[in-house]
């Protein structure tokens, strides 16, 4: 994860304010220095789809997200060297509601079903050809483990769910039936 840390929250909440009218959540208290008229909103999206928003920091221009600075500034709490996670995986969602801390692990448990071509639409499922099966396997911290043969894709689906609940809590990232 390499991100810039961030100003002091002071200098935050001068230039800055949370506003949920905004698209990004966060419009300009004060311009600091820019041709920003108050009140605006602040941020444009960036390529990986993150609101992000340019700021002046000691005389050089920092590239800062958005989603860090609402958290930063709605919870009080240092954020660096932390990851900020969208809960509904949506981000450009920065409501402070969508928005937790989570270490990587938590971060990669709760992502979609990889996009790379598998036999099975499920997270954790795949078409065993050996035994004429679906298994379910399931990753955690770094380990995986397989969680069993099933004779149809949505048993395996289920058994992973099930698995992932309790593994990973809140941060599970569940198939959809």
């Amino acid at each position: 994860m390499n991100t810039t840390p961030l100003p002091p929250l002071s200098l935050l909440e001068e230039v800055f304010q949370i506003n949920p009218a905004s698209p990004s959540g966060l419009s300009w208290r004060n311009s600091n220095g820019y041709k920003i008229k108050a009140g605006s909103n602040a941020g444009c999206l960036n390529k990986k789809g993150y609101w992000v928003v340019g700021l002046k920091i000691n005389g050089k221009n920092k590239l800062l997200s958005v989603h860090r600075i609402i958290y930063f500034m709605h919870t009080k709490a240092n954020v660096d060297g932390r990851i900020i996670d969208h809960i509904d995986l949506d981000k450009s969602n920065n409501n402070i509601n969508n928005l937790r801390l989570a270490n990587l692990n938590e971060n990669k448990w709760n992502q979609k079903k990889s996009t790379i071509k598998t036999t099975s639409k499920y997270k954790g499922v795949h078409w065993c050809n050996r035994d004429k099966k679906w298994i379910a396997t399931i990753c955690c911290n770094g380990k995986r483990g397989a969680l069993g043969y099933y004779e149809t894709e949505e048993q395996a689906a289920h058994a992973y769910n099930k698995e992932a609940l309790k593994l990973h809590g809140e941060f599970a990232k569940l198939n959809n039936f």
